[in-house]
């Protein structure tokens, strides 16, 4: 207080016997910033930022609700903008999973994965509810997201082939030259790879237990939000196995055989696939089965 008002601290003292300190701490709008940031530091970054040191701050401006209204509005349509991505995500790998099941109900599948994922967060609402927040960003925001990324990359570029890929991009945008796929080769092979690697075994080694301000979790709350992560994680491993057993033939086989794209694949339309995956390229059902390609059609 003696710094910010700029008085000696004998002067503050003696203010503070005839008026009430935390009622002058609180009406000065500087002190009362320096008190969110020093007693509540955790206020300043994630959840906290958003909902009370940013509130906080926007309350000091002039027309404050009108900057208040203009901020909670633009996390609605944020949190919107994400709920869009998600609902996407779910409406399509249900659709690509059963066609015909999906193709005329998928306005009814977008209302029903609407309304599961409200009830699934119903329990961020109540008054545990940041608790739960806290603990599923915890948990999934982290590393879970570059080991899910470090998949994807291994599954595009070394199991499906990054040739394959630049290939399927070509077709949309044109045949491009080596020196211009030079630098995407070596971020989708080399850099990309790499680097996510390291910042997942760092967040790993560098992992700190979740807390709320003072309040550390339980064990079984660690141990549920360890659950939650491992269960995202999971379901990609899983899936290889099952699909794997699923396969006749020597395991060499079958994982050479999974890992090799099917004579099906193409693009949906007859019109967007191009030469490459036209007709004409298309063979009559001659499999080379001993090629490392082997579920891909040879052109005769």
């Amino acid at each position: 207080m003696a710094h910010v008002s700029g008085k000696p601290i004998e002067e503050v003292a003696q203010e503070g016997e005839t008026e009430p300190f935390l009622y002058k701490v609180t009406q000065c709008i500087p002190c009362r910033m320096s008190l969110i940031i020093h007693w509540f530091p955790n206020l300043c970054t994630g959840f906290g930022l958003a909902f009370i040191a940013y509130p906080a701050a926007l309350a000091t401006l002039p027309i404050s609700p009108l900057w208040s209204i203009l901020f909670f509005l633009m996390l609605f349509t944020l949190g919107l903008d994400s709920q869009f991505a998600n609902i996407e995500v779910i409406t399509t790998c249900l659709h690509d999973a059963f066609p015909k099941f999906i193709e005329k109900k998928r306005a009814f599948i977008s209302t029903v994965a609407c309304a599961v994922m409200f009830l699934l967060g119903l329990p961020c609402v109540t008054q545990a509810g940041i608790y739960w927040v806290t603990l599923i960003d915890h948990s999934l925001a982290s590393w879970v997201l570059l080991a899910i990324g470090l998949f994807e990359v291994i599954g595009i570029f070394y199991i499906y082939g990054g040739s394959r890929f630049i290939k399927d991009i070509e077709m949309m945008i044109g045949t491009k030259g080596v020196w211009f796929w030079l630098y995407w080769r070596l971020c989708w092979y080399f850099f990309t790879p790499c680097i996510t690697l390291l910042i997942l075994v760092m967040s790993l080694v560098m992992f700190i237990p979740p807390t709320y301000g003072t309040v550390e979790y339980p064990n079984w709350g660690l141990a549920l939000g360890w659950c939650i992560a491992i269960f995202c994680i999971v379901m990609i491993p899983a899936t290889a196995l099952y699909k794997l057993a699923g396969v006749q033939g020597s395991f060499r086989k079958r994982l050479r055989l999974l890992c090799s794209p099917s004579e099906d694949w193409h693009p949906y339309m007859e019109v967007h696939r191009g030469e490459q995956y036209s007709q004409e390229h298309v063979c009559t059902g001659n499999i080379v089965a001993d090629e490392p390609c082997c579920r891909i059609c040879c052109i005769s």
